[in-house]
């Protein structure tokens, strides 16, 4: 299958004009015009979740260290798979030994990405208990006569309430890594259709055996999982180009046998 201009190279990099930005689905981080490449990039999406500083009047607490019969071509966005929302859960009003049972259950949920900003609700809450009993006792101290430096606030519930979070943030960041890894599949497998389709476009004279071809790659192509969100924009111009070239190639190759047709028929 002969074309007039050859395809580009999955591998090369688009051009980033603001036409093909509008064609290709939108996704939240600015992506880059970069090259589509193999190399393992780091999922922007998924974030080690913030700890709150805490700010009191008493000494630096140690929570820190815790803490057409026409060729079907499938447009379909790249997206990245939205959680459901969270329940709410009012943990300002739990005691601190109800927080504590709740980050141990969240320490041992499966899916730890749905039980994430449940995790960081109670942790806040947690920490605001802990700060204000801290804060009382380090006045009480300092009215009795006690010098700051050696003010010494210990906590046996804080202790098993962190040691539960670090549970939970070492399976989370366990996750994520899982994740880039997957997405970093998910693009290699991704080049690969890219390339098979440039050379159906380049090398295929068979029209029956390139349609039947090219669908079987879209069809797998959807199959896909996410891919890197800096490659999301580069892998779907560069998808969309080689549907539209396969889809103008079709309608020429049509035109052209009517044309023998009606030769024929004279």
């Amino acid at each position: 299958m002969n074309m007039d201009s050859t395809p580009v190279n999955p591998e090369e990099q688009l051009p980033s004009d603001t036409s093909a930005e509008n064609s290709a689905p939108q996704v939240n981080e600015s992506s880059e015009s970069q090259e589509v490449s193999d190399t393992p990039i780091q999922d922007s999406n998924e974030k080690q979740e913030p700890v709150a500083e805490v700010v009191t009047a008493a000494p630096e607490a140690h929570d820190d260290e815790h803490h057409e019969e026409e060729v079907h071509i499938d447009m379909t966005e790249e997206s990245h798979e939205e959680l459901e929302a969270e329940p709410v859960e009012d943990f300002g009003q739990m005691s601190k030994e109800d927080l504590v049972l709740r980050m141990d259950v969240f320490s041992k949920e499966n899916d730890v990405n749905t039980v994430k900003n449940r995790v960081q609700a109670a942790r806040d809450s947690f920490q605001a208990i802990f700060n204000l009993e801290r804060d009382t006792a380090f006045a009480a101290f300092i009215a009795a006569g006690g010098i700051k430096e050696e003010f010494d606030y210990k906590d046996a519930l804080e202790e098993k309430f962190f040691d539960a979070y670090k549970v939970f943030q070492k399976r989370r960041s366990e996750f994520i890594l899982g994740q880039e890894k997957i997405r970093t599949t998910n693009l290699k497998v991704k080049n690969e259709i890219l390339l098979q389709m440039k050379n159906i476009l380049q090398t295929e004279e068979d029209m029956s055996k390139a349609f039947n071809e090219f669908h079987e790659l879209q069809a797998k192509w959807r199959g896909v999982g996410p891919v890197p969100p800096q490659n999301v924009n580069d892998l779907w111009m560069t998808y969309k180009l080689y549907c539209d070239r396969f889809y103008e190639f079709i309608r020429l190759n049509r035109e052209l046998q009517d044309l023998e047709m009606k030769k024929i028929s004279r």
